[in-house]
């Protein structure tokens, strides 16, 4: 099930119209948007509410081990980035705590990766104080929820730029046009993920599996690609009810010295996991 999460209708709105979702009251009284096999919510602005509409909508689903939560929306940037520019986030910092979310990016895709952080308050200007390369009012709620009920491999955070945090703003039908944009290229990665979470039977990587990952991925200085391979590969190894350990990969750091032993070592280690 792909669940979506807005802050504004204006956002929501090419997205409801493109997957013909239908108005529907939730049990609790939630306003639900509702098709074949996606749900949308719209939060409204802040990430308390972005937490409280993404949770509502994850008790609501019931069963979350084949869901893909997804939060879309404008955001600010700063000057390096174009209003329209969409990106997939990578980083989400909250400005208040400092804490940070790091969804999974398990695939390939044609957007641009980034750092979102997101703030109590509007941002006016991007200063050196703002850690994000994009900032919104959203995303961190939204992601404290959702890592409550989803591994990392089931939350997306797609991000369209709308301005440089200057005294411009756009206008709702500027606002919609923009999310209809991003939504051609973001429909296609979430129905991948979809697809992946399905291939993999529902499988997670645990606390310890992700770092012993993170290690060899450091080990080898592998590349973003090659860092989701090995995560895909091993979620699909694990869907077969295989274990992850460290004793299944042998690797000896001080063994690959250069890029082409690099590059054996790692197709070493994908042959163990698919084997």
């Amino acid at each position: 099930m792909l669940a979506i999460v807005t802050a504004l209708h204006c956002e929501a709105q090419p997205i409801i119209s493109n997957l013909k979702l239908k108005r529907v009251i939730s049990p609790a009284g939630t306003v639900l948007f509702r098709g074949e096999d996606a749900f949308l919510t719209v939060s409204g602005v802040g990430k308390v509410k972005s937490a409280i509409a993404a949770a509502a909508l994850l008790e609501y689903l019931g069963d979350r081990s084949k869901t893909v939560l997804v939060n879309i929306g404008v955001c600010g940037s700063k000057l390096s980035h174009k209003p329209g520019e969409a990106l997939l986030v990578n980083k989400i910092i909250d400005s208040a705590t400092g804490r940070c979310y790091y969804p999974d990016i398990l695939i390939r895709h044609s957007f641009k990766e980034g750092a979102l952080e997101t703030s109590d308050q509007p941002v006016t200007k991007m200063t050196q104080e703002v850690r994000g390369d994009v900032v919104d009012m959203e995303a961190s709620g939204f992601c404290e929820a959702a890592f409550k009920y989803l591994s990392s491999a089931q939350i997306a955070v797609i991000k369209t730029v709308s301005d440089n945090c200057d005294a411009e703003r756009l206008m709702k039908g500027d606002i919609s046009s923009l999310i209809g944009e991003t939504w051609l290229a973001a429909k296609p990665y979430c129905y991948s993920l979809l697809e992946l979470l399905s291939s993999s039977g529902g499988a997670t990587l645990t606390r310890e599996e992700l770092e012993l990952l993170e290690k060899i991925a450091q080990g080898l200085k592998l590349t973003s690609y090659q860092r989701s391979l090995l995560k895909r590969l091993s979620l699909q190894r694990k869907s077969r009810g295989l274990e992850l350990s460290q004793e299944l990969f042998p690797l000896d750091e001080n063994q690959v010295a250069n890029k082409d032993e690099r590059r054996a070592a790692f197709e070493r280690i994908t042959d163990i996991l698919v084997a």
